[in-house]
Protein backbone atom coordinates (compact mmCIF):
# COMPACT_ATOMS: atom_id res chain seq x y z
CA UNK A 1 0.00 0.00 0.00
CA UNK A 2 1.60 3.18 -1.07
CA UNK A 3 1.17 6.71 0.56
CA UNK A 4 -1.76 7.93 -1.11
CA UNK A 5 -3.65 4.74 0.33
CA UNK A 6 -2.44 5.44 3.35
CA UNK A 7 -4.16 9.14 3.63
CA UNK A 8 -6.82 7.84 1.86
CA UNK A 9 -8.08 5.34 4.47
CA UNK A 10 -7.13 8.56 7.43
CA UNK A 11 -8.94 10.55 5.73
CA UNK A 12 -11.93 7.90 4.87
CA UNK A 13 -11.57 7.15 8.65
CA UNK A 14 -11.95 10.62 9.87
CA UNK A 15 -15.06 11.05 8.04
CA UNK A 16 -16.45 7.91 9.40
CA UNK A 17 -15.17 9.21 12.70
CA UNK A 18 -17.01 12.55 12.45
CA UNK A 19 -20.25 11.16 11.29
CA UNK A 20 -20.17 8.64 13.99
CA UNK A 21 -19.73 11.71 16.62
CA UNK A 22 -22.44 13.74 15.05
CA UNK A 23 -24.53 10.92 14.96
CA UNK A 24 -24.62 10.30 19.20
CA UNK A 25 -23.35 13.57 19.78
CA UNK A 26 -26.70 14.35 21.83
CA UNK A 27 -25.53 10.66 23.57
CA UNK A 28 -22.42 11.62 24.10
CA UNK A 29 -23.41 15.47 25.67
CA UNK A 30 -26.19 13.70 27.85
CA UNK A 31 -23.05 11.29 29.11
CA UNK A 32 -20.67 14.12 29.96
CA UNK A 33 -23.64 16.09 31.94
CA UNK A 34 -24.63 13.03 33.94
CA UNK A 35 -20.65 12.13 34.65
CA UNK A 36 -20.52 16.06 35.29
CA UNK A 37 -23.10 16.32 37.46
CA UNK A 38 -22.03 12.78 39.70
CA UNK A 39 -19.04 13.98 39.75
CA UNK A 40 -20.04 17.43 41.29
CA UNK A 41 -22.08 15.79 44.01
CA UNK A 42 -19.62 13.11 45.12
CA UNK A 43 -16.79 15.48 44.83
CA UNK A 44 -18.36 17.22 47.71
CA UNK A 45 -17.49 17.79 51.15
CA UNK A 46 -20.83 15.07 52.22
CA UNK A 47 -18.83 12.59 50.63
CA UNK A 48 -14.94 13.87 50.29
CA UNK A 49 -13.43 15.81 53.62
CA UNK A 50 -11.56 18.64 51.77
CA UNK A 51 -8.48 18.90 53.26
CA UNK A 52 -6.17 22.58 53.81
CA UNK A 53 -2.51 23.02 52.82
CA UNK A 54 -0.30 25.35 54.74
CA UNK A 55 3.27 25.85 53.55
CA UNK A 56 6.96 27.05 55.23
CA UNK A 57 10.07 27.79 53.70
CA UNK A 58 13.15 27.69 55.61
CA UNK A 59 17.03 27.95 55.51
CA UNK A 60 19.19 26.09 57.56
CA UNK A 61 21.76 28.33 59.75
CA UNK A 62 24.44 27.18 62.78
CA UNK A 63 24.59 23.46 61.82
CA UNK A 64 27.53 21.58 61.99
CA UNK A 65 28.65 19.76 58.96
CA UNK A 66 29.26 16.08 59.27
CA UNK A 67 31.45 14.36 56.63
CA UNK A 68 30.16 14.93 53.01
CA UNK A 69 26.47 16.09 53.86
CA UNK A 70 25.70 19.60 53.24
CA UNK A 71 23.71 21.73 56.10
CA UNK A 72 20.09 21.00 53.39
CA UNK A 73 20.91 17.62 53.30
CA UNK A 74 21.10 17.46 57.23
CA UNK A 75 18.25 19.18 57.39
CA UNK A 76 16.08 17.35 55.74
CA UNK A 77 17.37 14.43 57.63
CA UNK A 78 16.11 15.62 60.98
CA UNK A 79 12.78 16.63 59.17
CA UNK A 80 12.23 12.72 58.11
CA UNK A 81 12.98 11.67 61.89
CA UNK A 82 10.58 9.81 63.95
CA UNK A 83 11.01 11.99 66.87
CA UNK A 84 9.19 14.87 64.82
CA UNK A 85 6.69 12.65 63.64
CA UNK A 86 5.99 11.03 67.20
CA UNK A 87 5.58 14.66 68.33
CA UNK A 88 3.32 15.52 65.78
CA UNK A 89 1.06 12.62 66.47
CA UNK A 90 1.07 12.64 69.94
CA UNK A 91 0.15 16.93 69.77
CA UNK A 92 -2.33 17.07 67.17
CA UNK A 93 -4.09 13.43 68.19
CA UNK A 94 -3.35 12.29 64.39
CA UNK A 95 -4.65 8.83 64.59
CA UNK A 96 -8.11 10.51 64.90
CA UNK A 97 -7.08 12.92 62.44
CA UNK A 98 -6.69 10.19 59.89
CA UNK A 99 -9.32 7.77 61.25
CA UNK A 100 -6.95 5.26 62.01
CA UNK A 101 -8.16 2.91 64.96
CA UNK A 102 -5.12 2.45 67.60
CA UNK A 103 -6.20 -1.02 68.45
CA UNK A 104 -5.27 -2.18 65.26
CA UNK A 105 -2.22 -4.24 65.04
CA UNK A 106 -0.69 -2.66 62.03
CA UNK A 107 -2.05 0.98 63.35
CA UNK A 108 1.67 2.39 63.15
CA UNK A 109 2.27 1.22 59.84
CA UNK A 110 -0.86 2.81 58.62
CA UNK A 111 0.15 5.95 60.69
CA UNK A 112 3.40 6.04 58.79
CA UNK A 113 2.18 6.27 55.29
CA UNK A 114 -0.57 8.41 56.70
CA UNK A 115 2.11 10.56 57.68
CA UNK A 116 3.32 10.51 54.60
CA UNK A 117 0.94 11.43 52.35
CA UNK A 118 -0.23 14.46 54.53
CA UNK A 119 3.66 15.78 55.81
CA UNK A 120 6.41 16.37 53.56
CA UNK A 121 9.54 18.41 52.79
CA UNK A 122 11.71 18.83 49.48
CA UNK A 123 14.57 21.50 48.58
CA UNK A 124 13.31 23.98 46.78
CA UNK A 125 15.56 25.46 43.67
CA UNK A 126 17.06 27.89 45.86
CA UNK A 127 18.47 25.59 48.25
CA UNK A 128 16.17 25.93 50.60
CA UNK A 129 13.59 23.76 52.25
CA UNK A 130 9.74 23.48 51.82
CA UNK A 131 8.00 22.12 54.68
CA UNK A 132 4.21 21.45 53.36
CA UNK A 133 1.15 20.15 55.59
CA UNK A 134 -2.26 19.06 54.67
CA UNK A 135 -5.37 18.72 57.39
CA UNK A 136 -9.16 18.96 57.68
CA UNK A 137 -8.63 21.85 59.30
CA UNK A 138 -6.85 25.35 57.93
CA UNK A 139 -5.71 26.02 61.12
CA UNK A 140 -4.40 22.70 62.01
CA UNK A 141 -2.36 22.67 58.87
CA UNK A 142 -0.49 25.69 59.96
CA UNK A 143 -0.13 25.02 63.25
CA UNK A 144 1.75 21.92 62.44
CA UNK A 145 4.28 23.25 60.16
CA UNK A 146 4.86 25.55 62.91
CA UNK A 147 5.15 22.55 65.43
CA UNK A 148 7.15 20.90 62.88
CA UNK A 149 9.95 23.80 63.01
CA UNK A 150 9.48 24.22 66.65
CA UNK A 151 10.95 20.35 66.98
CA UNK A 152 13.43 20.78 63.86
CA UNK A 153 15.23 23.39 66.53
CA UNK A 154 14.87 20.87 69.30
CA UNK A 155 16.03 17.52 68.16
CA UNK A 156 18.84 19.39 66.31
CA UNK A 157 20.03 21.13 69.65
CA UNK A 158 19.37 17.89 71.38
CA UNK A 159 22.09 16.21 68.80
CA UNK A 160 24.20 18.81 69.54
CA UNK A 161 24.38 19.15 73.04
CA UNK A 162 24.66 15.61 72.84
CA UNK A 163 27.78 15.71 71.01
CA UNK A 164 29.27 18.52 72.78
CA UNK A 165 28.82 16.51 75.80
CA UNK A 166 30.84 13.96 74.25
CA UNK A 167 33.70 16.28 73.01
CA UNK A 168 33.86 18.16 76.96
CA UNK A 169 34.06 14.37 78.47
CA UNK A 170 36.81 13.95 76.02
CA UNK A 171 38.55 17.03 76.65
CA UNK A 172 38.04 16.79 80.37
CA UNK A 173 40.22 13.86 80.51
CA UNK A 174 42.70 15.67 77.76
CA UNK A 175 43.11 18.72 80.71
CA UNK A 176 43.59 15.55 83.17
CA UNK A 177 46.01 14.21 81.76
CA UNK A 178 48.29 17.35 80.59
CA UNK A 179 47.64 18.62 84.25
CA UNK A 180 49.08 15.67 85.51
CA UNK A 181 51.80 15.37 83.36
CA UNK A 182 52.86 19.28 84.09
CA UNK A 183 52.61 18.04 87.92
CA UNK A 184 55.15 15.39 87.43
CA UNK A 185 57.60 17.36 85.96
CA UNK A 186 57.30 20.03 88.04
CA UNK A 187 58.35 17.31 90.86
CA UNK A 188 60.84 16.45 88.86
CA UNK A 189 62.20 20.26 89.12
CA UNK A 190 61.66 20.91 92.23
CA UNK A 191 63.32 17.21 93.03
CA UNK A 192 66.69 18.52 91.22
CA UNK A 193 66.20 21.64 92.89
CA UNK A 194 66.61 20.40 96.08
CA UNK A 195 68.98 17.87 95.58
CA UNK A 196 71.64 18.98 93.04
CA UNK A 197 70.39 23.20 93.72
CA UNK A 198 70.10 22.83 89.38
CA UNK A 199 66.71 24.66 89.12
CA UNK A 200 67.40 27.23 86.16
CA UNK A 201 70.03 25.65 83.31
CA UNK A 202 69.87 28.65 81.00
CA UNK A 203 70.09 31.24 83.80
CA UNK A 204 72.42 29.23 86.13
CA UNK A 205 75.36 28.05 83.50
CA UNK A 206 76.37 31.10 83.02
CA UNK A 207 76.89 32.05 86.68
CA UNK A 208 78.27 29.05 88.23
CA UNK A 209 80.83 28.47 85.10
CA UNK A 210 82.21 32.28 86.09
CA UNK A 211 82.40 31.81 89.63
CA UNK A 212 83.98 28.71 89.31
CA UNK A 213 86.18 29.93 86.98
CA UNK A 214 87.52 33.10 89.27
CA UNK A 215 87.61 30.47 92.10
CA UNK A 216 89.93 28.45 90.38
CA UNK A 217 91.67 31.18 88.95
CA UNK A 218 92.28 32.50 92.46
CA UNK A 219 93.07 29.39 94.24
CA UNK A 220 90.99 29.79 96.81
CA UNK A 221 90.08 26.33 98.63
CA UNK A 222 87.38 25.65 101.39
CA UNK A 223 83.90 25.20 102.08
CA UNK A 224 83.07 27.68 99.48
CA UNK A 225 84.77 26.37 96.57
CA UNK A 226 83.59 23.36 97.28
CA UNK A 227 80.02 24.24 97.28
CA UNK A 228 80.82 26.14 93.96
CA UNK A 229 82.66 23.01 92.51
CA UNK A 230 79.69 20.73 92.82
CA UNK A 231 77.06 22.85 91.84
CA UNK A 232 79.52 23.38 89.07
CA UNK A 233 79.71 19.40 88.50
CA UNK A 234 75.67 18.99 88.73
CA UNK A 235 74.86 21.74 86.57
CA UNK A 236 76.86 20.07 83.76
CA UNK A 237 75.58 17.03 84.47
CA UNK A 238 71.99 17.44 85.23
CA UNK A 239 71.43 21.11 83.26
CA UNK A 240 70.73 20.05 79.88
CA UNK A 241 67.76 18.03 81.67
CA UNK A 242 66.68 20.17 83.89
CA UNK A 243 66.62 22.92 80.67
CA UNK A 244 64.28 19.80 78.18
CA UNK A 245 61.82 19.22 81.25
CA UNK A 246 61.42 23.28 81.66
CA UNK A 247 60.77 23.46 77.54
CA UNK A 248 58.02 20.56 78.33
CA UNK A 249 56.39 22.41 81.03
CA UNK A 250 56.15 25.70 78.91
CA UNK A 251 54.76 23.96 76.27
CA UNK A 252 52.79 22.07 77.90
CA UNK A 253 51.25 25.06 80.03
CA UNK A 254 50.51 26.39 76.64
CA UNK A 255 48.28 23.76 75.82
CA UNK A 256 46.75 23.60 79.13
CA UNK A 257 45.67 27.21 78.23
CA UNK A 258 44.54 26.66 74.93
CA UNK A 259 42.51 23.59 76.19
CA UNK A 260 40.87 25.66 79.12
CA UNK A 261 39.96 28.15 76.34
CA UNK A 262 38.18 25.52 73.85
CA UNK A 263 36.52 23.56 76.75
CA UNK A 264 35.26 26.98 78.12
CA UNK A 265 33.75 27.47 74.73
CA UNK A 266 32.14 24.05 74.36
CA UNK A 267 29.97 24.82 77.86
CA UNK A 268 29.10 28.15 76.11
CA UNK A 269 27.95 25.82 73.13
CA UNK A 270 25.91 22.94 75.47
CA UNK A 271 23.92 25.47 77.27
CA UNK A 272 23.35 28.26 74.33
CA UNK A 273 19.85 28.66 72.55
CA UNK A 274 20.00 28.90 68.78
CA UNK A 275 18.00 28.11 66.05
CA UNK A 276 19.30 26.04 63.15
CA UNK A 277 16.10 27.27 60.45
CA UNK A 278 15.82 30.90 59.18
CA UNK A 279 11.98 31.09 58.18
CA UNK A 280 12.20 32.64 54.64
CA UNK A 281 7.81 31.88 54.56
CA UNK A 282 5.93 31.88 57.24
CA UNK A 283 3.44 29.33 57.49
CA UNK A 284 -0.43 30.71 57.27
CA UNK A 285 -4.26 29.61 58.00
CA UNK A 286 -5.04 28.79 54.01
CA UNK A 287 -8.19 30.57 53.06
CA UNK A 288 -8.91 28.03 49.75
CA UNK A 289 -8.84 23.97 50.16
CA UNK A 290 -6.39 21.90 48.67
CA UNK A 291 -8.44 18.80 48.32
CA UNK A 292 -9.80 17.80 46.14
CA UNK A 293 -9.57 20.00 43.56
CA UNK A 294 -13.36 19.34 41.70
CA UNK A 295 -12.82 20.87 38.87
CA UNK A 296 -10.32 18.64 37.92
CA UNK A 297 -12.76 15.48 39.26
CA UNK A 298 -15.40 16.84 36.95
CA UNK A 299 -13.60 16.95 33.74
CA UNK A 300 -11.96 13.79 33.98
CA UNK A 301 -14.79 12.39 34.64
CA UNK A 302 -16.58 13.94 31.86
CA UNK A 303 -13.56 12.53 29.47
CA UNK A 304 -13.98 8.91 30.99
CA UNK A 305 -17.44 9.26 30.54
CA UNK A 306 -17.59 9.92 27.16
CA UNK A 307 -14.50 7.86 25.73
CA UNK A 308 -15.90 4.94 27.56
CA UNK A 309 -19.36 5.43 26.07
CA UNK A 310 -18.04 6.52 23.15
CA UNK A 311 -15.70 2.77 22.91
CA UNK A 312 -19.17 0.47 23.59
CA UNK A 313 -20.80 2.39 20.51
CA UNK A 314 -18.23 1.66 18.56
CA UNK A 315 -17.69 -1.90 19.61
CA UNK A 316 -21.35 -2.43 19.30
CA UNK A 317 -21.53 -1.21 15.57
CA UNK A 318 -18.51 -3.98 15.04
CA UNK A 319 -20.44 -6.51 16.66
CA UNK A 320 -23.53 -5.35 14.26
CA UNK A 321 -21.47 -5.61 11.49
CA UNK A 322 -19.83 -8.88 12.05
Amino acid sequence: MNTQDYQEDYMKGSKNLLKFGAKNIKLLIGVAAVAAILAFVFSSPTFITPKYESTAIIYPSNVWEYSDETALEQIQQYLESNAIRDSLVKKFDLYNEYKIDTADINAGTWMKLAYGEHVGSSETKFESIKITVLSTSPVRARDMVLEIIKQLNFLVTRVNRKKVQEIIVYKAKVLENVSNEIDSLLSIVHLYGKDYKVMDYAGQSERVTEGYLKALSSGARGSSFDETKSLFENVAQHGAYIKNLNVRIEYLNEQYAELIAEFEELKIDKVKEVTYSNVLVTPEVPDKKAYPVRWLIVALSMIGAVIFTATVLILSRINLKD
